[in-house]
């Protein structure tokens, strides 16, 4: 599967449906985000599209620097991919995505077999092609 770039905005609530192949495995997913006050942080849900079944729930979105957080990563054994929150910028305003600077991140969608090195190296030659 070619890793996917979800289409995030600063709304507190986003919802969209994907049909991905991770891992070779083609399925519908209903992808939820939500920003809660209470911790100030992102939270990731993810569910089947169409049988309503959750893969994950609240997972707490981090973003990803030397320390490669795949945020599906204890989700594995369902073999629904790798997420990655990717800062975008050298300096973000915060160290993860809050509120107001979830433009400074990408979140990015792949297979598990997708190197965060290879990835990110990918989306950002593709973010300075765009600025150009």
């Amino acid at each position: 599967m070619e890793a996917v770039s979800l289409n995030v905005t600063g709304s507190r609530y986003q919802r969209t449906t994907l049909s991905l192949s991770p891992n070779g495995i083609s399925r519908r997913f209903r992808v939820e985000l939500r920003y809660l006050n209470y911790s100030d942080m992102w939270y990731l849900s993810i569910f089947d599209a169409d049988t309503e079944e959750a893969f994950c729930r609240y997972v707490p979105v981090i973003a990803s620097y030397e320390d490669r957080n795949d945020l599906l990563a204890p989700f594995a054994t369902k073999l629904i991919g790798s997420i990655y929150c990717v800062p975008m910028v050298n300096e973000p305003a915060t160290q993860d995505p809050g509120l107001d600077n979830m433009d400074e991140f990408e979140i990015v969608w792949a297979d598990n077999t997708e190197t965060y090195d290879d990835l990110t190296d990918r989306l950002k030659t593709a973010k300075m092609l765009d600025n150009a």
